[in-house]
């Protein structure tokens, strides 16, 4: 037998623990598929738009459990971004990258990408990327 009804609503509106991501981008078009994409793995979304705006969220905010940079930033800005993180305290993150399909690779050799996204970018491919690196967080505790 289940559990009555009441319980079943109360427990369906019980607020969720909030995951969140980072995701730095200058194209809307991105910024609205990745939300989408997270959404249904059950992650808010911070988005700014030049990596120094990144890196001071990611030293605000702890939670940020997950980073996504589109190579809409310029290249040797997630290149610079992607390096300081590399020696910054603040822990390393997994990285999804959203990148052209013909400059994979070239974005952040120094950073080891959990994830690589190509263009033409569609939800099912971010939400994809975005469960993968969910599940590994999660084997991890």
């Amino acid at each position: 037998m289940g559990l009555p009804l009441i319980f079943f609503v109360v427990l369906n509106r019980a607020p969720r623990l909030a995951r969140t991501l980072l995701m730095v981008s200058t194209d809307d078009v991105a910024r609205k598929l990745v939300i989408t994409s997270a959404r249904r793995v059950g992650y808010q979304v911070v988005h700014v738009y030049r990596h120094e705006d990144g890196l001071e969220k990611l030293r605000q905010n702890m939670d940020l459990r997950m980073i996504v940079i589109d190579d809409s930033v310029p290249q040797y800005e997630a290149g610079l971004m992607l390096s300081m993180l590399k020696s910054m305290p603040i822990g390393v993150r997994p990285l999804i990258l959203i990148v052209d399909s013909a400059e994979l690779g070239m974005t952040a050799p120094s950073y080891r990408a959990e994830a690589v996204v190509s263009r033409p970018l569609s939800e099912k491919a971010l939400e994809d990327a975005i469960r993968r690196v969910h599940e590994r967080l999660e084997m991890l505790g």
